[in-house]
Formats: structure tokens, sequence, C-alpha cells
């Protein structure tokens, strides 16, 4: 090879700034769908958690022969639950943490807290305008005839799992927010 062949084999100064200049635009405009799809991830994992337990403590019921309860608690930091069996006396406040949400009484059987900082919220309500309700142990079914839970995270996704009367879950998007799960 020539000196001038060798020359001309590498980037000019130009060339490598307009490559960069070309993947910043290109980072631009990818960066906030890439957002949107890893907080529409995470609603669509905490669902999924929250789903589990709703069909364990459902089980537990129906196994221990005794109510499981589902409490849930919002505040300024966090979301959260706790699924436990109630004593004669006590209390259960998930908010208190794994471990030792149920004080005085109670058998804690599983809490989830989700911090607001993850953008991720869970909020309940009964059809009896209650943030928490039990499983009986006859066939498990559920204490109210209608039980929703919303797992949000600002304008990033929804999911609703709704607890029906025979104690049977079922997903959906209310605002169709979420691929590939049915729109309420």
């Amino acid at each position: 090879m020539t000196p001038a062949a060798t020359a001309r084999a590498g980037f000019t100064l130009v060339e490598t700034l307009l490559v960069l200049a070309v993947l910043g635009v290109l980072i631009v405009l990818v960066a906030p769908s890439m957002r949107e799809m890893m907080a529409a991830q995470r609603v669509r994992g905490i669902n999924s958690e929250l789903v589990t337990d709703l069909q364990f403590a459902r089980s537990e019921a129906v196994r221990m022969n005794r109510p499981v309860l589902v409490s849930f608690e919002n505040n300024s930091t966090q979301s959260c639950y706790t699924i436990f069996v109630r004593g004669v006396v006590g209390f259960c406040r998930c908010s208190y943490g794994a471990g030792s949400a149920c004080r005085l009484g109670p058998t804690e059987l599983r809490t989830v807290n989700v911090q607001r900082s993850r953008d991720v919220a869970i909020t309940a309500v009964s059809s009896e305008n209650t943030a928490d309700f039990s499983f009986e142990p006859r066939q498990g079914l559920p204490s109210y005839p209608s039980f929703v839970v919303d797992v949000s995270s600002g304008v990033h996704g929804q999911l609703r799992t709704t607890v029906n009367s025979t104690g049977r879950l079922a997903t959906c998007t209310p605002d169709g927010s979420i691929s590939g799960v049915p729109r309420c």
C-alpha cells in the first residue's frame, strides 16, 4: 500500500461528528417510547405478582378453613398490600413492611410494598367502598360481590384486576394502554 492509500483508510473528524449527530437524534426520538415501554412492563410485573398473590390468598382460605384477608394501603411514599389471617385482637398495616406488617395477633402471610419512586401505584376498592376484603373458607368466595384493584403508572399504562362474586380473577386495561390485554 502506498502512503496516500493508507491515509485515506480512516474516518475524518467531520464524518465521525456526522455519525454521532445522527445517533444523538435517534436516541432523542427513541428514548420516550423506551420509557413508556419500561413503565408498562413495571405495571405488568406488579399486576402479575398481585394476581398470583390473590390466588394464593384464596387457596390458603380454603386450605386453612379460615378467612384470609387482603388489605391495601396508599400513602405519599408507597402503595402496598398485606395478606393475613385475622387474630383475636391486633391489626395489620402493610406500610410497616414485610415481616412486621401485623401486630398483636394476626398472622401475616405476605406483604408487598411498591415505592412511589417506581412510578407505579396500586389502588383497590370493593363494592362496599373499602380497601380490603377477604376470601372465605367455603369455596374461596370473596366477602364482597365485586372487588377491583388498579395497578397504574401515570399515563404510561393501567391494568385492572377484578375479583368477581365467585372468587375468579380477570385482568383488563381500562384505557387500552397495555398491549395484549383485553380492554375493559
